[in-house]
């Protein structure tokens, strides 16, 4: 995963490598405002790995090119799946 955000413009960027269901390796790309609910998620699919994994490096260059800048994921916790008791989820 390669999170980016562009402070001057506001904007960030996630890029993925992963597979979806059928097995198919894809480039995830979700891209929003930094402020605002605005987001959009594109999936390019590809024939291996290896394509889908230079098309990723690809995508950032060009994203760094315009600015883009490596950044931490402010609230990281949102994230991760934990396990939850039917109690904790209720509450």
């Amino acid at each position: 995963m390669i999170y980016m955000i562009n402070q001057k413009e506001q904007r960030f960027y996630w890029l993925f490598l992963q597979q979806d269901l059928l097995g198919t390796w894809c480039v995830r790309k979700i891209s929003g405002g930094l402020h605002n609910n605005h987001r959009r998620e594109q999936w390019f699919s590809y024939e291996d790995k290896l394509s889908a994994a230079k098309a990723l490096s690809e995508l950032e260059y060009q994203h760094r090119q315009h600015g883009y800048t490596y950044a931490d994921i402010e609230d990281a916790d949102y994230f991760n799946l934990t396990p939850q008791t039917i109690e904790k989820v209720l509450a």
